[in-house]
């Protein structure tokens, strides 16, 4: 702080026009110098100042006291300064630091908000496709019922058809088994006819006359030589009937991998192409696990195997005709 003492006394010298000091009889100087300018003339003056009252002594103690202060003054000013650099580099670093983290932020911040946009453009994205999809979803619900519908309404008709397929085979196998039945019977007629015919003209052979019974022989054996013929004839009838029957259902049953004649059971894809079950279990083995598709149309076989009902019932017809085809041909050879 400033002494304030030398201030008074300036303003104090200045409200006075100069200290007042007494003189020896008593009087001011202020009243001393106006008789000295009644009795002297007026010599020219410096200016007066606030310090013209006072005398040089009392000017010096004041000079070095401000003096003083005007150096503790400067001292101080100097201190601040040096403060006020300290203070300026020191919020100059740690403002630096500050914007530094404030741009790294904002870096960031511009960063993480190009990529909210992002993230909000590929969500409204997947969004959509969601929608897209649960549409596609109730689409195929739809249309998984009708086809649930469908396979309802096929599989009723698939068991009627089923129905009267096998009313109508069961018809013809037992009208089959008739046709065979009589043409045993009538093959076995042949026979005996034949046999009787061979009798019969052996005893007329022996009764007749050398001469006319040779020649009635001849004739007679050229009238019957007919029906002595018929019987080999009708025999090799049957016997191409029954080959041409035995060839048609061998082509039906033949294997499309293995192109052998089906034994049973036959199993069939869903197009109801047949395959043995031996090649069904190769075809089993080479999907590795996967599902058999079959050669023919690629369609995949039903898990469990589905029979081929009908093949199979040919299958045994097909048996049948070689057992008949054996018996004839047995009786033929036996006959000659």
């Amino acid at each position: 702080m400033l002494d304030e003492s030398p201030k008074v006394e300036i303003q104090h010298a200045e409200n006075t026009g100069g200290a007042k000091r007494k003189t020896k009889n008593g009087k001011t100087t202020n009243e001393q110098s106006l008789k000295n300018e009644t009795a002297t003339p007026i010599l020219p003056t410096s200016p007066q100042t606030k310090y013209s009252g006072l005398s040089i002594d009392e000017i010096k103690v004041l000079e070095n006291k401000t003096k003083t202060e005007v150096e503790d003054l400067n001292k101080r000013v100097f201190d601040n300064d040096s403060d006020a650099q300290t203070l300026i580099e020191n919020m100059h670093s740690k403002l630096s630091k500050v914007q530094g983290r404030i741009n790294s932020n904002e870096d960031t911040l511009h960063a993480n908000l190009k990529r909210e946009a992002a993230l909000d453009d590929e969500i409204n994205g997947l969004l959509q496709k969601i929608s897209a999809l649960k549409a596609s979803k109730e689409k195929l619900a739809v249309e998984n019922e009708q086809l649930k519908q469908d396979v309802r309404y096929l599989t009723e008709e698939r068991r009627n058809l089923e129905e009267v397929f096998d009313k109508e085979i069961k018809g013809r196998k037992e009208s089959k088994e008739s046709y065979l039945k009589s043409i045993s019977t009538l093959t076995e007629n042949l026979r005996l006819m034949k046999i009787e015919i061979d009798a019969k003209l052996n005893i007329q052979g022996n009764d007749e006359m050398p001469k006319e019974a040779t020649n009635s022989q001849r004739h007679e054996s050229a009238g019957d030589s007919g029906p002595q013929n018929s019987a080999p004839s009708n025999n090799n009838m049957l016997l191409e009937f029954l080959s041409s029957q035995i060839s048609a259902k061998e082509a039906d049953l033949e294997c499309p991998v293995c192109m052998e004649v089906s034994q049973v059971p036959i199993y069939t894809c869903q197009e109801q192409h047949i395959i043995c079950s031996q090649c069904w279990d190769k075809v089993k083995i080479r999907s590795a696990g996967g599902e058999a598709e079959c050669v023919i149309c690629r369609s995949p076989y039903p898990q469990p195997p589905r029979h081929h009902r009908y093949m199979e019932k040919v299958a045994h017809e097909l048996q049948q005709l070689y057992h008949m085809l054996k018996g004839i041909k047995q009786q033929s050879s036996s006959s000659s």
